[in-house]
């Protein structure tokens, strides 16, 4: 409630400074402090009902008061992650007023305030899982027929995030494949990973599936979006990313589409001109800050099959990240099919097998056997350098392992798989053998030996107490 007092108060008197005594410099910093606050409180004003009406009434009055452009869209879009099914009609009347008065001739809006009011209430429908009424269709029906091409496909993205029937959506859009295919795209940019943003995407995915004269023009699309990075992270300008509600998910589309047609997929890249600039490209994007996209290009890069120095990197990165990329890390070692320099790859393991941490050897050990498995190396190389391993005395050492997970999730359990020589050695017996299970875990205690070793664990913690008390009493 206080932040909405502020919203509604100090905001305004915050940004009203005499233009004519002020520098450009001065009265842009203040509009980007408040446009920066205003994107950080989606949080704080979403927590119970009372403070979200609050926050509404308190947004409202800022956008009516304000006269720049640029902090009444942020307002747009933060009302568009606020809003709930009591409230969300606030958008749609502000979308109205604002199209009136632009008819007219009245506005000071800019089109960049109209785009976010009408992103912000698709996005709030598709949130809280509104359906469209009939003044809804007439109204964006209506501006489908706007001269502004921004407005045209910002209806279209809306429409696509919440559709659910293609064919009738191509239809009221009255638009071919491809400008349906931008709008299905443009559907999955967002604040949140979460299930809205996975269904637009697995919907673009399966648009390309079905039209495959689309993929070139995605690839195309994709690779521009990641090209220009480097081994350097790149800082994203984040007022200007989150105004625009994020930017469409290009490197996770493509794993959906890798996985789901990795013969057409494949072939492309290796077809491709700048299918090795390409595979450069995904290597440097896996090590920005966005732990869904670094997952999907190890996934691609895996796919696609070559097992490089870039991708080992990447493989043992993984046990370092979090956990879904750490479990996909694990799932993607079996599309391995090849090796670019297999000297190179070998040293390059046998250097990670003396790595100070046990879940790098053995991820090491997983990708050595797999390459033996596939007949890529001989396995008298991998039998000698992983029984150096068990050899090693440091591999003693306990060894805990990631639970295993399917979606995308924030939880981070281990379990204790024992000592990493016995674990390798269990990998050992079981690629020998042929009897492979997915999990390595210890042995279980009995009842017994649980006893003894909680005695023991507290026979030593109460000797360390008298031994430490002993010293301390004077002769």
């Amino acid at each position: 409630m206080y932040f909405c007092d502020i919203i509604a108060s100090n905001f305004i008197v915050f940004t009203t400074i005499n233009e004519d005594a002020t520098s450009d410099e001065v009265l842009e910093s203040h509009k980007q402090f408040v446009v920066s606050i205003l994107l950080n409180l989606y949080k704080l004003l979403n927590n119970t009902d009372q403070t979200r009406q609050a926050a509404v009434t308190a947004l409202n009055k800022l956008f009516e008061k304000s006269n720049n452009n640029q902090i009444c869209q942020a307002v747009a879009c933060l009302l568009g992650y606020i809003c709930n099914e009591k409230t969300y009609k606030y958008l749609f009347k502000k979308i109205v007023w604002i199209v009136n008065k632009l008819c007219y001739g009245t506005s000071n809006y800019s089109n960049s305030v109209l785009l976010a009011l009408i992103s912000s209430y698709f996005y709030s429908i598709s949130i809280n899982k509104i359906t469209l009424n009939q003044d809804d269709l007439n109204l964006f029906s209506t501006l489908l027929k706007h001269d502004s091409c921004e407005i045209v496909q910002a209806v279209r993205v809306g429409l696509a995030r919440i559709h659910k029937d293609s064919l009738f959506l191509i239809g009221f859009l009255d638009c071919d494949d491809t400008q349906f295919y931008h709008a299905l795209l443009g559907s999955t940019a967002s604040w949140y990973v979460d299930e809205i943003q996975q269904n637009s995407e697995n919907n673009v995915a399966k648009f390309i599936e079905e039209h495959p004269t689309l993929l070139p023009i995605f690839m195309i699309e994709l690779y521009d979006s990641i090209r220009h990075f480097s081994s350097k992270i790149r800082q994203m300008g984040f007022n200007n990313y989150d105004l625009a509600f994020g930017y469409p998910t290009y490197v996770k589309i493509a794993a959906l589409i890798a996985v789901g047609t990795p013969k057409v997929f494949c072939a492309f890249v290796q077809d491709w001109p700048d299918g090795d600039n390409f595979k450069r490209a995904l290597f440097y994007t896996s090590k920005q800050h966005h732990f869904p996209q670094r997952a999907a290009c190890l996934t691609i890069l895996s796919l696609l099959g070559e097992l490089t120095i870039d991708l080992c990197q990447m493989f043992i990165e993984t046990v370092r990240d979090d956990p879904y990329i750490q479990n996909n890390g694990y799932k993607s070692i079996k599309f391995i099919h090849s090796v670019k320099d297999e000297n190179i790859i070998l040293n390059c393991l046998l250097s990670y097998l003396k790595s100070n941490s046990m879940n790098v050897r053995y991820i090491t050990a997983r990708i050595l056997l797999h390459l033996s498995q596939s007949s890529l190396i001989q396995f008298r190389k991998v039998q000698i350098m992983l029984n150096d391993l068990m050899l090693d005395s440091s591999s003693t050492e306990d060894l805990w392992l990631i639970k295993e997970q399917d979606d995308l999730s924030f939880d981070c359990e281990y379990y204790y798989a024992g000592p990493l020589k016995h674990v390798i050695y269990s990998l050992l017996v079981q690629h020998i053998t042929g009897n492979r299970s997915e999990n390595i875990r210890r042995h279980k205690f009995n009842n017994i030996d649980l006893d003894f070793i909680e005695s023991e664990k507290a026979s030593r913690f109460a000797s360390c107490i008298y031994e430490k008390k002993s010293e301390e009493i004077p002769e």
